[in-house]
């Protein structure tokens, strides 16, 4: 089943990347709760660029306001709709 967007998680828009980076492993205790990280590394992806109200989005890229999301999604879909690729770096 496909996951139902939510704008309080997401805001008005979700852009998908393909960034990813290499993390590292959580043992879980009883509860399934974090409870000691591993030496043992993954390779952590789908990240996704979007507004919350949360102080934080496990690991997508935050956008500081609503309209700064709409605005960036406005600009990728110019480039996308005339087949261009679009590269973005996140410093």
């Amino acid at each position: 089943m496909a996951e139902k967007f939510n704008i309080d998680t997401y805001g008005p828009v979700k852009i998908r990347t393909d960034a990813s980076q290499m993390v590292n492993v959580w043992e879980l205790d009883a509860d399934g709760d974090y409870f000691a990280e591993t030496e043992k590394k993954v390779k952590d992806e789908a990240y996704l660029f979007h507004y919350s109200t949360s102080s934080t989005t496990l690991g997508c890229i935050r956008m500081n306001s609503a309209d700064d999301a709409i605005i960036l999604a406005g600009l990728l879909q110019k480039y996308l709709d005339r087949g261009e690729a679009v590269q973005l770096e996140v410093i």
